[in-house]
């Protein structure tokens, strides 16, 4: 009398014996939800996605668009994270039971993209002006652009307030930005 156990690679175990035959289902691993993606700079340091919730003990293994990448995360009952993701795409995630063998998809996708850097401003480059301030200056914000920020400097500084006075011989720099995704691009104005 003895038993044979069959099918160790997939979810239906069967079991073989004297006048019996049992068959086990093992259960897939629950699906819990994707979450994150969004968009973010060029240059920048990308979009978080992470699992909501996943079951302690279980691996859950990151994709990006339906292919497996070398992210693999142990569930620990609370959300998990797979970090922030630069790659533009579908991220989805997978369960794996190592004890039965199961895997399932979990529910939902992240999708990570990118926001598209502005033209740069489009400005007269010999505006005159007789005193006046930085709200006296002129410029049209560059494709993907909806606003134009104004600097005493081509690159870093803060903004200068509208109530800036001009000063003669002075390069202003006009920055074209999208206030939306705060991607912004520099141009100098004298």
């Amino acid at each position: 009398m003895g038993y044979y156990w069959q099918g160790a690679t997939t979810a239906t175990q069967t079991i073989f014996g004297d006048n019996a035959k049992v068959t086990v289902v093992n259960p897939s691993p629950t699906a819990y939800t994707v979450i994150g993606g969004g968009s973010y700079c060029i240059g920048g340091s990308g979009a978080a996605v992470g699992l909501s919730n996943p079951k302690a003990g279980k691996n859950y293994l990151l994709e990006i668009n339906g292919i497996y990448s070398s992210t693999q995360i142990s569930g620990t009952g609370s959300a998990i994270s797979f970090g922030n993701q630069t790659t533009i795409g579908t991220y989805t995630v997978a369960a794996l039971n190592s004890s039965t063998g199961c895997s399932s998809d979990m529910s939902g996708s992240a999708i990570i993209s990118t926001n598209p850097i502005p033209a740069s401003a489009i400005a007269n480059a010999s505006q005159t002006f007789c005193g006046g301030t930085i709200a006296n200056l002129s410029a049209t914000p560059g494709t993907n652009g909806n606003a134009v920020a104004w600097f005493a400097a081509a690159t870093g500084g803060t903004a200068l307030s509208s109530s800036t006075a001009l000063v003669n011989g002075i390069t202003y720099y006009a920055e074209s930005q999208n206030s939306t995704t705060g991607v912004l691009q520099v141009q100098g104005l004298q």
